[in-house]
Formats: structure tokens, C-alpha cells, sequence
């Protein structure tokens, strides 16, 4: 799909997350003034948003020169921290006595992943409506149902600190992270050929 909406989404979304994400779940959970609103932002600037802007001046200034740059292995740090991150919460999450069956915990996933699916077609539909290109519509499909674990739970852990049932508040997040990956894979090939067709009409035979 089209990478820089892509990028340029998830950064944007990653700054609006931290600001709109903790307003929105104290909303819908009928959070009241006894909140520390002021203690839960400045612990997610700390943890989250003054992270991700010093990586990204020192991706984009002279700091750190760019053949330096090249050499760091972004992308295997990436993958190793994603990884490390989904096994420690996994592991602190699944390590207390939860109160769920495995028929709750297999029809979560059921609703989740049919959630995703239908979201992602659903957005399908909207960018076909406003005549998209196939290259922006996939990038869209995957932006629209995004959800961060490495975001997320930092924001889940800061707003809900100290509540018994914040096991039970992550798990859906951790089974839909894991599971848009898997699921992404899947797609990628598929669009990865309607993506290169965009365009090219079919031969007729004289």
C-alpha cells in the first residue's frame, strides 16, 4: 500500500493516542473528577511521548550521522522489543487468577476477529465509494483497525493503575494485537497482486 500514509498515520496516531485514548476510556467508563488527569498525562509524556520524539530527532537531525543510522538494525531491535513486550505482559497478565472460562477466551477471539475483518472491508467499501487508489485503500484498510500493544498497554497501565481487573481490561488488547499480525500476513500477498493490477485491464482474445 501506499507507505507514507502508512507512516505518516501511524505517528500522528501514536501523539493523538496519548491525549485522546485516556479521555475516551474514562468517558466510556464513567470516570469522574477524582481522577488524576494531570498524574496520568505527564506519566504517559515520560513513558511514551518523550520516547518517541527524541527517536524521531535523532532519526531526522544531524545528531547521529545517517551512515550510522544505517548500520543499527532498527527493524531487528523493533521486533525483538515488540516480542519481548507481548511475552512479559502475557506472562504478568496470565500469572494472576483470572475469572474467565476458555469458552470466553475462545469467543473473544472469535468476536474480535470478525470485528477486524468486517472493519477492514467496511473501510474497503468507503475508499471505493471515494474512488481511492488501491494503493491508499489497503493503506487505509490496515491504519483504520491498527491497535498498538506497545502503545496501548503503557496507557492501559497508567489509567488504570492499581485496579484489580486491569488483567482482564488487556486481554482483549492482547489477542487482537497478535492477531492483527497474523492476520496481516495473510492478506498480504492477496492485496500485494490486487495492488500491482490497479489500473491494468484485462486482455480480450481476438
Amino acid at each position: 500500500g501506499n507507505e507514507a500514509v502508512a507512516i505518516f498515520n501511524g505517528t500522528i496516531g501514536a501523539f493523538l493516542g496519548v491525549i485522546v485514548t485516556p479521555l475516551l476510556v474514562m468517558k466510556v467508563t464513567g470516570g469522574s473528577a477524582n481522577v488524576p488527569i494531570a498524574s496520568i498525562f505527564s506519566k504517559l509524556f515520560v513513558t511514551v511521548v518523550l520516547p518517541l520524539a527524541l527517536g524521531q530527532i535523532a532519526k531526522y537531525s544531524s545528531i547521529i550521522s545517517s551512515s550510522t543510522l544505517k548500520r543499527i538494525p532498527f527493524s531487528t531491535f523493533r521486533s525483538l522489543i515488540l516480542l519481548m513486550i507481548i511475552y512479559t505482559t502475557f506472562c504478568s497478565t496470565f500469572m494472576k487468577e483470572l475469572q474467565i472460562t476458555g469458552g470466553f477466551f475462545l469467543g473473544l477471539a472469535a468476536v474480535l476477529l470478525m470485528q477486524q475483518i468486517c472493519n477492514m472491508f467496511f473501510v474497503k467499501a468507503i475508499c471505493k465509494s471515494q474512488k481511492m487508489t488501491r494503493s491508499d485503500t489497503v493503506a487505509a484498510m490496515f491504519c483504520a483497525v491498527h491497535k498498538s500493544l506497545t502503545l496501548g498497554m503503557p496507557i492501559a497501565g497508567i489509567v488504570f493503575e492499581g485496579d484489580p481487573k486491569l488483567a482482564i481490561i488487556t486481554i482483549p488488547l492482547l489477542v487482537y494485537h497478535p492477531m492483527q499480525i497474523l492476520l496481516g500476513s495473510l492478506l498480504v500477498p492477496t492485496l500485494r497482486k490486487w495492488v500491482a493490477n490497479d489500473g491494468v485491464l484485462p486482455t480480450t482474445s481476438k
